[in-house]
């Protein structure tokens, strides 16, 4: 027997702190899994964008025919693009950063900064994604929807509310990762 296997207790439980790094791992797996949904999302999002507009520019030019909704269907993949790719961006720590204050903050309160951030990150998104939802349900109790195409709005926004609280999560996500080396 090896060494690992004669401190473990009879029973045959894993130590407290090895269940609990499972369920760390398995965590983030799930959340490397909905972050590259999400991202596959986008993607498609992007390129029904691109092929949108090209049928619609050559129907407009070539035809006089315009594809009908174009500018409420642009509107809803564009809002899915950007939500979509919010979580991923802020749990991989790749969003935009305005470095003002780092030439004059000293080098040992920087950890305590990049937590502010983060955290201010966070309680925004927290705060987007509950506006939404409120926005959301005041859609849905008067049947909100799209002038031209009438499409619900409801979902569209809950969907935008969902996505904005994963995104708050990837920024509190973010004051456990290692500070990123400036470059």
């Amino acid at each position: 027997m090896n060494a690992m296997s004669t401190s473990l207790p009879e029973t045959g439980s894993k130590p407290a702190t090895a269940v609990h790094a499972g369920a760390a791992g398995r965590g983030r797996r799930v959340f490397l899994m909905l972050s590259q949904l999400a991202d596959g999302v986008a993607a498609i999002a992007l390129f029904t964008l691109m092929g949108m507009s090209f049928v619609d520019v050559v129907g407009r030019e070539l035809f006089n025919q315009p594809l009908p909704g174009t500018m409420e269907l642009t509107e809803i993949l564009m809002a899915t693009i950007i939500f979509a790719v919010l979580p991923s961006v802020s749990h991989r720590g790749e969003q935009i950063a305005v470095d003002l204050l780092d030439g004059v903050v000293p080098a040992w309160l920087r950890p305590a900064q990049r937590i502010a951030a983060h955290l201010l990150g966070s309680v925004t998104f927290a705060v987007i994604g509950w506006q939404l939802w409120v926005d959301a349900g005041k859609l849905a109790r008067y049947g909100g929807t799209t002038p031209y195409l009438d499409l619900p709005l409801a979902p569209i926004v809950q969907l935008m509310s969902v996505l904005a609280v994963a995104t708050a999560l990837g920024f509190l996500t973010g004051i456990f990762r290692p500070a990123k080396e400036p470059r």
